[in-house]
């Protein structure tokens, strides 16, 4: 089950026996289809249900033991789960069925939009959720009678947050809308709970005297309508409209929108009334107060200028996120003189703007200034300029790097420096054929490569990079600082679960299969089709070649005699105490005896006396 998506999986399986047990359950006996029927959601109920039938559904547990490493059975044991633990739900009944009940709420809902109430039921007789008010306290949901223009108060400070502001607005009347459908079932609930009960003619009656008080009370005489037919106190009115709260200032533009201005929150929003803008509501906002950006608290010439090219966008979503209305200081300046030659416009502007500074423009200069750094030949050397650069890239990329990115970033950019190349340096990922197949080339990855690629290249001058890059492997997963990597005649680099090699002759990621035959494995070896690649590079990761672990063993024997290094007990002894107990009997082959008495031998003795020293460490 994906819980974002509410997307599932479905197994299909046969039912094999059914056993009622000591304890009063029922167990059934499950076992797989031949051949394997695995659907996803939507694919199984396309392909399978028919909504003319009705349905009934059972819940079931697993309560076969199955652990997560061993493979999936074919058959297993379920058990039925007591209805009280599984949330209320509803069956699909059949369509025939689904359309009467569908009729008879659309005429309860009718009845409800003309009384006000279900049936002429009262609340203190009915079960369901009560209708929300104007007395509620809801954050940031909408009713549905209020006004469009009361929405204004919701809308962020940033144009960055429109989008945000408009998604908030749907799912707050989405779920108005999933409340009233709430109410409309409880409402059929209640009231078929109601026609069982033996008085229901009285309460039929009563109800109607309600519901006559509940329309009476709309036209004035409330108190004595409910006075003579008896109607019970919390009686659930007509809904009413929510009245604003916040009075906005509204200034408009002639064949461009208006300016609003909420004293509230001190914010003008600007309204644009484009008719090719209908797929969002088309708006933009900005404070009042004063800030540290510069002009911050007099949006009047930008807002303006912005209403003003609303013609150029095709979509509320264009015109929101694309406009350059903050790059041109001279179109709004030109438009802030156009707002305020309007009747009144000079006015509102100095109402609700910050004052002006003294010094300070009409418009400020968003642009940023260019800094251009000259270094004297007498003082320093093209070395010195480069090393300069390259700190100035640094210091740049330190601070355009956002949040997790900034520390791979700057430690990408010591190490090119270290090295000596340029940050912007992508000798290996800039070649036309370059693949990299299996990586997802993230921007850490492919710097990665290229700063290894450089650094074994300069440590190689003079030759091709694909003869020198041939045999090189790259751990990926690890960093800037480590930069680890091997060749396939060299010393191979530790493995882990996580490690992730990168092949420069292949031009592709190297397999868990391959990475066991680095560990010494036999080109024999085969993995069973049931072991995925993440469980052999799970076994790579923890694990180590008997053979490698047999050379270490013979390794540490062979230097126990040394006496600068030879411990009270040996590595050797504490693997095999009784193989070491019979050598000890022998004499020791240092490396220089056993070097003369295989040189002694002839050739055929010789493997002969190879075969009996291995056989020693079995």
């Amino acid at each position: 089950m994906n819980f974002a998506s509410f997307n599932f999986s479905l197994l299909r399986m046969e039912h094999i026996e059914t056993l009622y047990v000591a304890d009063g359950g029922v167990r059934l006996h499950l076992r797989l289809r031949d051949p394997l029927s695995v659907r996803a959601s939507h694919e199984f109920f396309s392909e399978t249900l028919d909504f003319k039938c009705q349905y009934s559904v059972e819940w079931y547990e697993i309560v076969t033991d199955v652990e997560v490493d061993t493979m999936v059975p074919d058959r297993v044991w379920v058990r039925a789960v007591e209805e009280d633990v599984i949330p209320g739900f509803r069956v699909w009944r059949g369509h025939s069925s689904e359309q009467a009940f569908a009729a008879a709420a659309a005429e309860q809902k009718k009845k409800r939009s003309r009384t006000g109430v279900t049936g002429g039921a009262t609340r203190s007789d009915r079960a369901g959720k009560r209708r929300r008010t104007s007395d509620d306290a809801v954050a940031g949901g909408l009713q549905p009678d209020e006004p469009a223009a009361s929405r204004d108060d919701d809308v962020a400070q940033d144009e960055d947050h429109v989008d945000f502001e408009n998604q908030h607005n749907e799912s707050a009347n989405e779920s108005e809308h999933s409340e009233q459908a709430e109410w409309e079932l409880l409402a059929d609930f209640a009231e078929s709970q109601e026609k069982q009960r033996p008085d229901s003619h009285e309460s039929e009656a009563a109800g109607s005297a309600a519901a006559a008080a509940a329309v009476s009370a709309d036209d004035g005489d409330g108190a004595a309508a409910a006075a003579e037919g008896g109607a019970p106190e919390g009686l659930v009115r007509p809904y009413k409209a929510v009245k604003k709260t916040t009075k906005e200032d509204v200034f408009h533009i002639p064949g461009f929108g208006s300016l609003r201005y909420n004293d509230k929150k001190k914010t003008l929003t600007a309204h644009c009334l484009c008719d090719k803008h209908t797929d969002q509501e088309c708006r933009k906002q900005r404070t009042c107060l004063e800030g540290h950006q510069r002009g911050q608290g007099r949006p009047v010439g930008y807002l303006t200028l912005w209403l003003q090219e609303q013609h150029f966008h095709d979509s509320a979503k264009k015109h929101i996120k694309e406009s350059t209305a903050h790059e041109e200081r001279a179109q709004r300046e030109r438009a802030r003189e156009y707002f305020q030659a309007l009747p009144g416009g000079l006015d509102f502007a100095q109402k609700y703007e910050r004052q002006r500074k003294e010094g300070e423009p009409e418009e400020p200069d968003f642009a940023r200034p260019i800094y251009i750094g000259y270094l004297s030949k007498s003082m320093f050397t093209v070395n010195d300029a480069r090393a300069w650069a390259m700190a100035d890239q640094t210091a740049t990329s330190e601070r355009d790097a956002g949040g997790h990115e900034a520390k791979w970033k700057l430690k990408a950019a010591e190490a090119r420096i270290a090295i000596g190349i340029s940050l912007s340096s992508a000798l290996w990922t800039s070649r036309d054929d370059f693949v990299g197949e299996g990586l997802r080339l993230t921007a850490r990855q492919q710097d990665l490569i290229d700063t290894v690629a450089a650094k074994v290249l300069l440590s190689k001058r003079g030759q091709l990079a694909v003869d020198v890059l041939k045999d090189t492997y790259l751990d990926i997963s690890q960093g800037h600082d480590r930069m680890k990597h091997s060749r396939a005649d060299g010393v191979a680099c530790t493995f882990t679960t996580s490690t992730l090699l990168y092949s420069y002759s292949e031009d592709r990621v190297v397999l868990p299969l391959e990475m066991m035959l680095m560990h010494g494995f036999p080109r024999s070896a085969i993995a069973p089709r049931s072991i995925g690649q993440r469980a052999l590079k799970d076994m790579v990761g923890n694990g180590m070649s008997l053979p490698c672990l047999a050379t270490m063993v013979w390794a540490f024997w062979v230097m126990r005699n040394r006496q600068f290094e030879a411990p009270q007990q040996t590595p050797l002894q504490i693997l095999c105490p009784s193989r070491v107990s019979r050598v000890k009997q022998k004499q020791t082959p240092t490396p220089a005896r056993l070097r003369d008495r295989v040189a002694q031998q002839p050739a055929r003795k010789r493997q002969r006396v190879v075969i009996d020293i291995t056989e020693d460490f079995d």
